[in-house]
């Protein structure tokens, strides 16, 4: 997949995100059928309102932005059908097992990558914190939820497009 994005790295992979979260909320916003329109970002709910529209079957956090703006591919493709892997449809019990895998390429570590059904893979998330320049090293006890608690800080549900944008001028240039 060429996209005009596909080219940022670190800062600017960023506020592309920021962007692009901006747009796809507003977006959002105006086609809300609901007395309250849906005019925020929550990382950690954003997934109940975009993959309506088919996207990766995570939360699409900022690392699942970063996954669609540098044109990755996911491993599965989620549809109002469900969930397909390869073109084969997953059984409900294993819709979300791999919905974190993109498919691997030439810029992933070998170390990274895994086989999932015959296809070679890597963790979204590794990928995101290549392409943002972020580092492996932090304290995973600041979480708020347990199950943040093994992701970067920056992919953590309780980010808001405020927490995201205090992020900029904490990455590479």
């Amino acid at each position: 997949m060429n996209t005009p994005t596909a080219h940022l790295r670190n800062r600017a992979l960023l506020a592309a995100i920021i962007d692009r979260i901006e747009t796809d909320t507003a977006a959002l916003g105006r086609l809300e059928a609901s007395e309250e329109p849906f005019t925020s970002w929550y990382q950690g709910y954003w997934r109940e309102h975009i993959t309506r529209n088919g996207r990766c079957g995570t939360n699409l956090c900022a690392a699942g932005y970063a996954i669609e703006l540098t044109g990755g591919t996911w491993l599965t493709t989620r549809t109002t059908e469900g969930t397909f892997l390869a073109g084969r449809l997953l059984p409900d019990y294993q819709s979300s097992w791999w919905a974190e895998y993109v498919l691997a390429d030439d810029t992933d570590p070998e170390d990274e990558i895994t086989v999932i059904d015959g296809n070679r893979v890597v963790k979204a998330e590794d990928r995101a914190m290549r392409l943002l320049g972020l580092e492996r090293s932090w304290d995973g006890f600041d979480a708020d939820d347990e199950h943040d608690i093994e992701l970067h800080p920056l992919f953590r549900g309780h980010n808001t497009l405020d927490d995201l944008r205090g992020w900029l001028d904490r990455l590479p240039a």
